[in-house]
């Protein structure tokens, strides 16, 4: 039982989507597919908000042998306005979902050599700087996230903070109006 379960799980179908970039103004949404054993995949992308349907798509998908993994590349067209979305995948009668945060805001992270990390919150639709953001800098722990430090960003839109591990960081900018 134990041989044939590890074998069951080695080829059977599975698939995993996630977003390239953050979404960016008036740009399509680039995503990442990896699967194993799947000849077709529908994609199904909607407002959080009200529930509607914004664009779908069925991707026929290349054959694999029944233990390798392939990885492709797919674009949705660009996000109508600022908000909340759901995309859905569908593969036989499974289902996955993630959530897209579609804001105005984009935030662009520099480390320095000396240990200071700069973050530049710009404009997504101008590329203007945004002054006054909140840039909320959180440290991971394995799956969870704590609050390491919070900081404005000046009328350059920069703020700057030290840290001695950026590949452990994760940034939330938050700015009213902005979505």
């Amino acid at each position: 039982d134990c041989i044939k379960s590890r074998v069951d799980d080695m080829t059977c179908p599975r698939s995993s989507i996630s977003l390239l970039s953050p979404p960016l103004y008036h740009q399509p949404l680039k995503f990442s597919l990896s699967y194993r054993m799947l000849d077709k995949v529908s994609i199904k992308l909607f407002s959080k908000t009200d529930g509607k349907l914004v664009t779908q798509t069925v991707l026929d998908l290349e054959p694999t042998a029944p233990y390798v993994s392939k990885d492709t590349v797919f674009n949705l067209p660009p996000l109508p306005e600022v908000g909340k979305y759901i995309v859905e995948m569908q593969a036989g009668d499974r289902k996955k979902q993630m959530e897209v945060n579609y804001t105005l805001l984009y935030p662009v992270i520099r480390q320095w050599s000396d240990g200071r990390c700069e973050v530049i919150v710009l404009n997504n639709a101008t590329g203007a700087p945004i002054e006054n953001a909140a840039v909320e800098i959180l440290k991971s722990n394995r799956h969870t996230y704590t609050l390491a430090g919070k900081v404005q960003t000046d009328a350059e839109g920069k703020a700057l903070f030290e840290t001695d591990d950026i590949q452990s960081l994760a940034i939330m900018v938050q700015k009213d109006g902005y979505g």
